[in-house]
């Protein structure tokens, strides 16, 4: 009840001590704790019986009177509201740099992301998770700031500074307050321009990197995103590395700090990238501030990083099966590069994927999960990346029906594309709830952010996200077979599995597809 009370908090906060804190870690946590530790036995067949249904309890005494009935109607939705994509302006630094700003004022806060043209894709095929090795350690000490002073300053100024990849882009970010924008940038240049790779926060990092390898490698869905790109794209394609983008135990731990800098030069540079903005500011404010931390940044005389894209053909089906002794459940990971990239903004190919497999209504989910009951979810994607999309389908499913869910998925596929196509209903539930979630999609500076760069990324106008909802409600059924025939093949699908040998083993041979084990 008082919009005054965080100056309450922060005044406690400032008067906090160490004394406080170890007299309420002693009041609190000093009382031990409590370990429960479960041991996984042999499932039996009682395990995965169903339950009998209870027999009804008849009471001796008088049953209650029923309540009365409330005839309950939904309320009538109307006048959704259209899209109101912020425009979108564009400059260009002295040296090259493009400058990308949609202007939001609701909020005194800047946002802001210098994309690269790097991420997974980029990786040294010699010491993969060299990428992720530099991304973690950009932030984490400068030529003149080290990793502490980074937060610190950053606090300071209610600024964070971030980094990340996806499969095509290495992104650094600054989410910062309006009136700190210009220290923020002092920060964030710094980061950006001059990271110092120190041997001492290498060595940290790597250790980091090595768990979180060594993890993926004991969760089903790690092991399946690590195996799968592999087999689908091949050693030598950009895209045939790990998915999860953390490289491999040989090539973490292959990585010198020489590495990091000389990758640093190849990707990280003023020809290799753009910045892109939303906040409450304007081009007559921001560039000169970009100007002076980023203009004088000089292009390194050595070439810059190249992925070089062949176009990889549709894969024989196979299933290749990673044994893990003792699992209840299969998690089966399938997919295959399709004939199209995500320049080519294949969106008839969206609309069907949410139809098949998309959407918790959509077909697989609702026949291996609501009618047969054999998974707890499954589903599928198109990921739009730069060039040759996957198609990836996701079922973890009871062990004793891994066969079944396989089979039952490239019969529902083979349907969907020929004698069971989308219908009225399916087409029309898919377009309303693309359309009508359209405003509450960009409802974030972040997620506007995120979308101006996609639109760089995948060659789309300016106009993309406010033209969707037309684009939506002119496809035809004809339009998503269209899409389907030339894209979803079953007969290209490699599965992979992650589960108990013995017990799956019987059941895909009998799918008559080759099956290989690791």
């Amino acid at each position: 009840g008082d919009p005054g009370h965080f100056r309450t908090e922060l005044k406690r906060y400032a008067e906090v001590t160490p004394g406080s804190v170890k007299a309420a870690l002693g009041a609190w946590v000093a009382g031990g704790d409590y370990r429960l530790t479960v041991v996984p036995g042999e499932r039996t067949a009682r395990d995965t019986a169903t339950a009998p249904t209870p027999a009804k309890t008849v009471r001796a005494s008088a049953p209650m009177a029923d309540p009365p009935r409330v005839k309950r109607t939904a309320p009538e939705v109307s006048g959704f509201p259209a899209l109101d994509f912020p425009d979108v302006q564009r400059a260009t630094l002295s040296n090259g740099i493009k400058v990308t700003l949609a202007r939001r004022a609701t909020v005194p806060v800047v946002q802001l992301m210098f994309s690269f043209d790097a991420g997974y894709a980029s990786d040294d095929r010699a010491k993969l998770g060299t990428q992720s090795l530099m991304t973690a350690l950009i932030d984490e000490g400068t030529a003149k700031r080290d990793a502490r002073q980074i937060v610190e300053e950053a606090e300071r100024l209610g600024a964070t500074i971030g980094a990340g990849a996806g499969m095509d882009r290495t992104r650094l970010t600054l989410n910062t307050l309006k009136p700190n924008l210009a220290a923020a940038l002092d920060l964030f240049a710094d980061v950006v321009r001059n990271p110092a790779f120190s041997a001492t926060e290498l060595e940290r990092v790597r250790a980091i990197q090595l768990t979180r390898i060594a993890q993926e490698q004991t969760q089903p869905n790690g092991l399946a995103l690590r195996e799968l790109p592999v087999l689908l794209y091949g050693n030598g394609h950009p895209y045939g590395v790990p998915f999860t983008g953390s490289g491999t135990p040989e090539g973490v731990k292959a990585v010198t700090r020489d590495d990091l800098v000389a990758f640093h030069r190849r990707w990280i540079r003023p020809d290799n990238g753009g910045i892109f903005v939303v906040g409450d500011t304007d081009m007559a404010t921001l560039v000169p501030l970009l100007e002076a931390r980023f203009g004088d940044w000089k292009t390194p005389t050595e070439p810059k990083g190249r992925k070089s894209f062949a176009t990889v053909p549709a894969p024989v089906s196979r299933i290749v099966v990673i044994d893990r002794p003792g699992s209840p459940q299969s998690l089966i990971l399938a997919g295959y590069p399709l004939a199209v990239k995500g320049v080519d903004d294949p969106l008839a190919l969206y609309a069907a994927n949410d139809i098949l497999g998309g959407s918790f209504t959509s077909r697989l989910n609702i026949e291996l999960r609501e009618n047969k009951g054999w998974a707890y979810g499954v589903g599928t994607s198109v990921n739009p990346v730069r060039e040759q999309i996957p198609l990836f389908l996701f079922a973890p499913v009871q062990s004793d029906r891994t066969g079944d869910s396989i089979a039952a998925m490239i019969a529902e596929i083979a349907a969907f594309r020929g004698t069971k196509p989308p219908t009225a209903e399916e087409i029309e539930r898919m377009i309303n709830n693309n359309v009508r979630s359209l405003p509450g999609s960009f409802e974030t500076a972040g997620d506007v952010l995120g979308s101006i760069e996609r639109n760089h990324v995948l060659a789309r106008p300016d106009s993309y996200q406010e033209a969707l909802g037309d684009r939506y409600r002119a496809l035809t059924a004809a339009d998503l077979t269209k899409a389907t025939a030339a894209s979803l093949d079953p007969a290209r699908l490699v599965w992979v599995v992650v589960g108990d040998r013995k017990l799956v083993e019987p059941q895909l041979k009998k799918l008559g597809l080759p099956v290989e084990f690791r």
